[in-house]
């Protein structure tokens, strides 16, 4: 192809119109106004093999009589980018705590995040049981001594009339009854089939307490002793209330009687050397610490100088206080279930009685400690004496108090019948 004398070298073509390149689409350079015709010199789109000016596309000439060249095209911007979805703008954007309004104002503060609660610690427990008393005064017959609880133990003492248990069973429960006259055939039946049995002869001389005949009761626990010499409960039985009977002298020899029967115990034979020291008694004294080994001597020595605990002290979860104006000398005594009589006489019984103004005309104290759960009857029974007595009757019972006023005339009341329960709780370790 020729050129004429009037065609613009590719050089003086860029430099007389100074048009820039436009970016195609990346893989190559070209003018932008060979957009719409591509000829000329060469073709520079791209996958061309050779580069090359493209020709011009003529418009109207110009006053030179070349014609204008065409305005210069550029490619199009690049598309913009969509925009991100609406979860991800979410979460590219930090969360905001909310605000709330404060009484309705125009101005609005941050709501305060909640607290997580504390990590729970878990507490060691143990379960106690602790002692519980109600106390009833308008009821004077515990619930195990009903009359149908008494016909079906006559019923099964009639099956079988050997059976110790039965025998008992039906004593007990006529006795809280407060029906003394079938419970004293009941213990003179006992007696006459177990003549030996101090059981029998206990029940026999509670009975006669209650029907106001105090030192008939005492010689019938004596003869305990007369079926069983060396039977030591017995001797520590008749000891105290000898004692609280304001009779030492009778009670130390009972002391005595423990001693030699227990030389080997040296707590026994130091009290039996102090009370005979006390109530004018040397010579046994000495002859108790003589019958002693010889490196047992300095030790109840040092026992007898300690000081001996105080029994008139009442000590205790159950007490009963009465004080009266009047003549005769009454008595306080509970009756359990069991058939056990519990009062300055002493019982059968575990727990642990004290007692004080045993003989006194206007007053008396009774206490126990131990009392196993169930309800008695609380009683008043003539000691000595003659005539009727006003007072009242004060029963303090595992916290529980109550005072109850009493007439007395006759040789027993039934004042009261309280009950003793168990109940349990948890306590942090």
């Amino acid at each position: 192809l020729a050129l004429g004398d009037d065609a613009p070298s590719a050089g003086d073509r860029y430099r007389n119109d100074e048009q820039p390149l436009a970016l195609s689409d990346g893989k190559g350079v070209e003018p932008a106004d060979v957009a719409s015709s591509r000829g000329g010199y060469g073709s520079m789109r791209p996958g061309a093999g050779g580069g090359g000016l493209a020709q011009r596309s003529s418009a109207e000439p110009n006053a030179s009589g070349r014609a204008a060249p065409a305005e210069p095209s550029f490619a199009p911007p690049p598309a913009a980018s969509a925009p991100a979805p609406a979860q991800e703008q979410a979460r590219a954007e930090p969360k905001k705590k909310p605000l709330t309004n404060i009484n309705g104002d125009s101005g609005f503060v941050l709501e305060p995040t909640p607290r997580r609660p504390p990590p729970q610690r878990w507490v060691p427990m143990r379960r106690i049981w602790e002692r519980k008393a109600e106390i009833f005064a308008d009821r004077f017959v515990p619930k195990a001594a009903s009359a149908s609880a008494l016909s079906d133990a006559e019923r099964e003492l009639v099956r079988d009339d050997s059976r110790r248990q039965s025998l008992q069973k039906a004593f007990a429960l006529s006795s809280a009854a407060g029906d003394l006259v079938r419970a004293a055939s009941l213990a003179e039946r006992w007696l006459e089939k177990e003549p030996l049995d101090p059981d029998a002869i206990t029940a026999l001389a509670d009975v006669e307490a209650r029907r106001g005949h105090r030192d008939s009761a005492i010689r019938m626990l004596g003869s305990v002793l007369d079926v069983r010499p060396g039977d030591t409960a017995a001797h520590r039985r008749l000891a105290r209330l000898e004692r609280w009977a304001g009779r030492p002298e009778l009670a130390c020899r009972h002391s005595i009687a423990i001693a030699e029967g227990k030389s080997s115990d040296l707590a026994l034979v130091a009290e039996a050397v102090r009370c005979a020291r006390a109530t004018g008694m040397a010579v046994l004294a000495d002859a108790l610490l003589a019958a002693a080994a010889a490196a047992d001597r300095e030790s109840i020595e040092r026992r007898v100088e300690q000081r001996p605990a105080d029994d008139t002290t009442l000590a205790g979860d159950v007490r009963l206080e009465a004080s009266w104006s009047g003549g005769p000398d009454l008595d306080l005594a509970l009756l359990d279930t069991e058939g056990h009589r519990v009062s300055w006489l002493g019982a059968g019984t575990r727990a642990v009685i004290s007692a004080r103004d045993a003989v006194s005309s206007s007053r008396e104290g009774l206490a126990l400690r131990g009392a196993a759960p169930g309800e008695y009857v609380v009683e008043l029974t003539r000691g000595s004496g003659a005539g009727s007595a006003q007072g009242e009757l004060v029963l303090s019972v595992a916290g529980t108090t109550r005072r109850i006023p009493f007439n007395f005339d006759g040789d027993r009341k039934t004042v009261a019948v309280l009950r003793i329960s168990m109940q349990s709780r948890l306590v942090p370790l």
